[in-house]
């Protein structure tokens, strides 16, 4: 038979070993929840982060194509003129020749 005194001892052991084991599944879950929430915020801040290098380079990639439009723009307008003062000196010079021949056919007569 087991006396009162120990039966009171091992019960008290007893309560006490399923307090600790309380406490230790309470700070186990406390250590989940904080992971869980550290990788929530983790995974939060690399999508915004990737959010932003892509909105970047989208912003980048607009920038270079405006830059090739507006290049390309600027030497089609530089061929324009050259081919408008192309065109204009050929007509000089043929007002030129018509003058000439003119001034020729007038002189031989």
């Amino acid at each position: 038979m087991v006396s009162k005194g120990l039966m009171f001892v091992l019960c008290r052991e007893r309560e006490m070993r399923e307090r600790q084991m309380a406490e230790q599944e309470r700070l186990f879950k406390e250590r989940e929840r904080v992971m869980r929430e550290r990788e929530y915020r983790e995974r939060q801040r690399r999508e915004q982060l990737e959010k932003e290098l892509r909105e970047r380079d989208q912003r980048e990639k607009e920038l270079r194509e405006r830059e090739r439009r507006m290049r390309e723009q600027h030497l089609q307008e530089i061929r324009d003129r050259e081919l408008k003062v192309a065109r204009e000196r050929e007509l000089r010079e043929r007002e030129v020749q018509v003058r000439e021949v003119d001034l020729v056919t007038i002189h031989h007569y």
